[in-house]
Protein backbone atom coordinates (compact mmCIF):
# COMPACT_ATOMS: atom_id res chain seq x y z
CA UNK A 1 0.00 0.00 0.00
CA UNK A 2 1.36 3.18 -0.92
CA UNK A 3 -0.61 5.76 -0.27
CA UNK A 4 -1.97 6.05 3.63
CA UNK A 5 -2.11 7.95 6.75
CA UNK A 6 -0.54 8.15 9.66
CA UNK A 7 -0.06 10.41 13.01
CA UNK A 8 2.81 13.01 13.63
CA UNK A 9 3.77 13.78 16.75
CA UNK A 10 5.82 17.61 17.06
CA UNK A 11 6.53 18.87 20.56
CA UNK A 12 3.29 19.23 22.30
CA UNK A 13 1.28 18.98 19.28
CA UNK A 14 -0.15 15.93 17.17
CA UNK A 15 -1.20 16.28 13.95
CA UNK A 16 -3.55 12.93 12.91
CA UNK A 17 -4.42 11.57 9.54
CA UNK A 18 -1.60 12.95 7.37
CA UNK A 19 -1.26 11.17 3.82
CA UNK A 20 1.41 10.00 3.21
CA UNK A 21 2.06 8.30 -0.47
CA UNK A 22 5.60 6.15 -0.35
CA UNK A 23 5.89 5.70 -4.33
CA UNK A 24 6.81 9.30 -3.72
CA UNK A 25 10.06 11.00 -3.13
CA UNK A 26 10.20 11.48 0.63
CA UNK A 27 10.27 15.29 0.13
CA UNK A 28 6.65 15.64 -0.69
CA UNK A 29 5.72 14.27 2.49
CA UNK A 30 8.21 16.64 4.18
CA UNK A 31 6.52 19.22 2.65
CA UNK A 32 3.29 18.58 3.83
CA UNK A 33 5.21 18.62 7.21
CA UNK A 34 6.36 22.08 6.58
CA UNK A 35 2.59 23.17 5.58
CA UNK A 36 1.30 21.85 8.59
CA UNK A 37 4.44 22.63 11.09
CA UNK A 38 6.44 25.23 9.73
CA UNK A 39 9.98 23.40 10.36
CA UNK A 40 11.46 23.79 6.60
CA UNK A 41 12.54 20.36 4.98
CA UNK A 42 16.20 21.03 5.73
CA UNK A 43 15.68 21.62 9.29
CA UNK A 44 13.27 18.60 9.85
CA UNK A 45 14.55 15.14 11.43
CA UNK A 46 11.75 12.41 11.13
CA UNK A 47 11.78 9.54 13.06
CA UNK A 48 10.15 5.91 12.32
CA UNK A 49 10.61 3.49 14.82
CA UNK A 50 14.39 5.23 15.48
CA UNK A 51 15.23 5.31 11.88
CA UNK A 52 15.91 8.61 10.58
CA UNK A 53 13.95 9.01 7.44
CA UNK A 54 16.12 10.18 4.30
CA UNK A 55 15.55 12.83 1.74
CA UNK A 56 15.59 11.10 -1.56
CA UNK A 57 14.17 7.06 -0.93
CA UNK A 58 12.20 5.19 1.45
CA UNK A 59 13.87 1.74 1.19
CA UNK A 60 14.19 0.54 4.71
CA UNK A 61 11.36 2.65 6.28
CA UNK A 62 8.51 0.40 7.32
CA UNK A 63 5.61 2.15 7.40
CA UNK A 64 2.03 1.02 8.23
CA UNK A 65 -1.82 2.83 8.14
CA UNK A 66 -1.96 4.56 11.37
CA UNK A 67 1.72 4.36 12.62
CA UNK A 68 2.99 7.20 14.41
CA UNK A 69 6.05 9.55 13.21
CA UNK A 70 8.56 12.16 15.20
CA UNK A 71 9.31 15.28 13.31
CA UNK A 72 11.84 16.87 15.27
CA UNK A 73 13.05 20.44 14.47
CA UNK A 74 11.94 23.90 15.06
CA UNK A 75 9.86 25.81 13.19
CA UNK A 76 10.70 29.34 11.41
CA UNK A 77 10.44 32.44 14.37
CA UNK A 78 9.29 35.25 13.64
CA UNK A 79 10.64 38.51 15.05
CA UNK A 80 9.61 40.27 17.80
CA UNK A 81 8.43 43.98 17.57
CA UNK A 82 10.20 46.54 19.51
CA UNK A 83 6.93 47.74 22.02
CA UNK A 84 7.58 51.61 20.70
CA UNK A 85 9.46 50.74 17.03
CA UNK A 86 11.74 53.72 16.27
CA UNK A 87 10.80 55.91 13.08
CA UNK A 88 12.33 54.60 10.32
CA UNK A 89 13.02 56.87 6.82
CA UNK A 90 12.35 54.38 3.49
CA UNK A 91 15.75 55.41 2.43
CA UNK A 92 17.73 53.57 5.74
CA UNK A 93 15.61 50.68 5.35
CA UNK A 94 16.61 46.82 3.59
CA UNK A 95 14.87 44.56 1.26
CA UNK A 96 12.70 43.21 3.77
CA UNK A 97 11.59 45.97 5.73
CA UNK A 98 11.31 47.91 2.90
CA UNK A 99 8.59 44.81 1.21
CA UNK A 100 6.50 45.21 4.62
CA UNK A 101 6.25 48.68 4.25
CA UNK A 102 5.02 48.73 0.90
CA UNK A 103 2.70 45.38 1.74
CA UNK A 104 4.94 43.72 -1.24
CA UNK A 105 4.24 39.82 -1.43
CA UNK A 106 6.85 37.31 0.17
CA UNK A 107 9.59 36.37 -2.41
CA UNK A 108 10.74 33.22 -3.29
CA UNK A 109 14.91 32.78 -3.34
CA UNK A 110 16.88 32.41 -6.40
CA UNK A 111 18.60 28.47 -5.17
CA UNK A 112 20.90 29.15 -8.61
CA UNK A 113 19.75 30.53 -12.47
CA UNK A 114 15.95 29.97 -11.18
CA UNK A 115 14.46 33.00 -11.59
CA UNK A 116 12.85 31.91 -14.45
CA UNK A 117 10.85 29.49 -12.62
CA UNK A 118 9.95 31.81 -9.43
CA UNK A 119 8.76 34.18 -11.90
CA UNK A 120 6.41 31.58 -13.90
CA UNK A 121 5.36 30.94 -10.00
CA UNK A 122 4.95 34.17 -8.94
CA UNK A 123 2.26 34.65 -11.95
CA UNK A 124 0.33 31.61 -11.49
CA UNK A 125 0.42 33.33 -7.64
CA UNK A 126 -1.31 37.06 -8.80
CA UNK A 127 -4.28 34.75 -10.07
CA UNK A 128 -6.65 34.53 -6.88
CA UNK A 129 -8.91 32.31 -8.75
CA UNK A 130 -6.43 29.71 -8.91
CA UNK A 131 -4.81 30.38 -5.02
CA UNK A 132 -8.22 29.35 -4.12
CA UNK A 133 -8.66 26.71 -5.91
CA UNK A 134 -5.46 24.80 -4.56
CA UNK A 135 -6.11 25.60 -1.26
CA UNK A 136 -9.62 24.21 -1.63
CA UNK A 137 -8.07 21.15 -3.26
CA UNK A 138 -5.46 21.06 -0.16
CA UNK A 139 -7.36 21.27 2.48
CA UNK A 140 -10.10 17.91 0.59
CA UNK A 141 -6.35 15.87 0.44
CA UNK A 142 -6.32 16.40 -3.48
CA UNK A 143 -3.16 18.59 -3.09
CA UNK A 144 -0.99 17.31 -0.46
CA UNK A 145 0.93 13.80 -0.78
CA UNK A 146 -2.27 11.89 -1.57
CA UNK A 147 -1.56 12.35 -5.17
CA UNK A 148 -1.13 9.03 -6.40
CA UNK A 149 0.38 9.44 -9.53
CA UNK A 150 3.57 11.01 -10.39
CA UNK A 151 4.38 14.11 -12.85
CA UNK A 152 1.68 16.63 -12.80
CA UNK A 153 0.12 15.31 -9.85
CA UNK A 154 2.93 15.87 -7.72
CA UNK A 155 4.10 19.18 -9.27
CA UNK A 156 0.51 20.11 -8.48
CA UNK A 157 0.79 19.58 -5.00
CA UNK A 158 4.00 20.88 -4.40
CA UNK A 159 2.90 24.22 -5.86
CA UNK A 160 -0.65 24.30 -3.53
CA UNK A 161 1.89 23.42 -0.73
CA UNK A 162 4.59 26.19 -1.69
CA UNK A 163 1.92 28.70 -1.73
CA UNK A 164 0.59 27.99 1.44
CA UNK A 165 4.02 28.66 2.54
CA UNK A 166 4.13 32.01 0.78
CA UNK A 167 0.53 32.72 2.61
CA UNK A 168 2.10 32.05 6.42
CA UNK A 169 5.51 33.38 5.85
CA UNK A 170 6.34 37.03 5.78
CA UNK A 171 9.71 36.51 4.48
CA UNK A 172 11.69 34.89 1.18
CA UNK A 173 10.51 31.50 0.80
CA UNK A 174 13.51 28.38 -0.92
CA UNK A 175 11.61 26.48 -3.18
CA UNK A 176 13.55 23.18 -3.02
CA UNK A 177 11.14 21.09 -2.81
CA UNK A 178 9.20 21.97 -6.10
CA UNK A 179 12.43 23.08 -7.67
CA UNK A 180 13.73 18.96 -6.85
CA UNK A 181 10.88 17.64 -8.08
CA UNK A 182 9.86 20.24 -11.31
CA UNK A 183 13.64 18.33 -12.29
CA UNK A 184 12.61 15.17 -11.93
CA UNK A 185 9.52 15.65 -14.17
CA UNK A 186 11.15 17.70 -16.74
CA UNK A 187 14.84 17.20 -16.78
CA UNK A 188 15.16 20.06 -19.60
CA UNK A 189 15.19 21.93 -16.14
CA UNK A 190 17.60 20.38 -14.80
CA UNK A 191 20.81 21.19 -17.30
CA UNK A 192 23.99 22.28 -15.47
CA UNK A 193 26.49 24.39 -17.06
CA UNK A 194 30.27 24.24 -16.10
CA UNK A 195 31.18 24.48 -12.61
CA UNK A 196 28.01 21.89 -11.70
CA UNK A 197 25.33 25.39 -11.63
CA UNK A 198 22.02 24.89 -13.13
CA UNK A 199 22.10 26.72 -16.60
CA UNK A 200 19.25 29.37 -17.11
CA UNK A 201 16.00 28.24 -18.84
CA UNK A 202 13.13 29.87 -20.93
CA UNK A 203 10.43 31.68 -18.56
CA UNK A 204 7.80 30.90 -21.36
CA UNK A 205 8.66 27.30 -21.47
CA UNK A 206 7.99 26.66 -17.76
CA UNK A 207 4.92 28.50 -18.16
CA UNK A 208 3.74 26.36 -21.04
CA UNK A 209 4.55 23.06 -18.68
CA UNK A 210 3.24 23.52 -15.20
CA UNK A 211 0.16 25.51 -17.17
CA UNK A 212 -0.41 21.61 -18.64
CA UNK A 213 0.21 20.07 -15.01
CA UNK A 214 -2.67 22.15 -14.04
CA UNK A 215 -4.88 21.58 -17.10
CA UNK A 216 -4.37 17.66 -16.44
CA UNK A 217 -4.46 18.01 -12.92
CA UNK A 218 -7.38 20.77 -11.65
CA UNK A 219 -11.32 20.07 -11.89
CA UNK A 220 -12.64 19.95 -15.43
CA UNK A 221 -15.59 22.23 -14.00
CA UNK A 222 -15.56 24.42 -10.65
CA UNK A 223 -17.65 23.93 -8.05
CA UNK A 224 -21.23 24.98 -8.66
CA UNK A 225 -20.46 26.13 -11.97
CA UNK A 226 -23.20 25.49 -14.58
CA UNK A 227 -20.49 25.31 -17.70
CA UNK A 228 -18.31 22.36 -19.06
CA UNK A 229 -15.24 24.48 -18.69
CA UNK A 230 -11.73 23.73 -18.01
CA UNK A 231 -10.09 25.83 -15.34
CA UNK A 232 -7.37 26.43 -17.20
CA UNK A 233 -9.37 26.96 -20.33
CA UNK A 234 -11.48 29.70 -18.37
CA UNK A 235 -8.56 31.69 -16.63
CA UNK A 236 -4.97 30.96 -18.16
CA UNK A 237 -5.52 30.63 -22.03
CA UNK A 238 -6.23 32.57 -24.52
CA UNK A 239 -8.46 32.73 -27.83
CA UNK A 240 -8.29 34.13 -31.21
CA UNK A 241 -10.81 34.38 -34.07
CA UNK A 242 -9.43 35.33 -37.26
CA UNK A 243 -12.08 36.10 -40.22
CA UNK A 244 -10.71 36.77 -43.86
CA UNK A 245 -13.07 39.02 -46.08
CA UNK A 246 -12.71 39.08 -49.77
CA UNK A 247 -15.05 41.89 -51.19
CA UNK A 248 -15.69 39.88 -54.32
CA UNK A 249 -16.73 37.07 -52.54
CA UNK A 250 -17.70 38.09 -49.40
CA UNK A 251 -16.39 36.57 -45.94
CA UNK A 252 -15.78 33.52 -45.21
CA UNK A 253 -16.01 30.69 -42.12
CA UNK A 254 -13.61 32.60 -39.04
CA UNK A 255 -11.21 30.67 -37.40
CA UNK A 256 -10.51 30.24 -33.87
CA UNK A 257 -7.23 29.22 -32.16
CA UNK A 258 -6.54 28.46 -28.24
CA UNK A 259 -3.26 28.96 -26.93
CA UNK A 260 -1.22 28.78 -23.95
CA UNK A 261 1.29 31.72 -24.64
CA UNK A 262 1.28 34.52 -27.07
CA UNK A 263 4.24 36.18 -28.52
CA UNK A 264 3.91 40.15 -28.01
CA UNK A 265 6.13 40.70 -31.08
Amino acid sequence: MSSLTVHVKWQKQKFSDVPVDTSQPPELFKATLYSLSGVPPDRQKVMVKGTVLPDDSWSGIALKPGATVMLLGSAEALPEAPATPPVKFVEDMDESELAKAIDLPPGLNNLGNTCYMNATLQCLRSVPELRSILSKNRLAGLGGAAASGGGPEVLVSAMSNLFAALEKSGNTVSPHVFLHLMHAAFPQFATKAEGGVFQQQDANECWVELVRCLQSRLPTTEAGGSTDVSFTDRYLTGSMTCRLTCQECGPKPSRRSIWLRRSAS
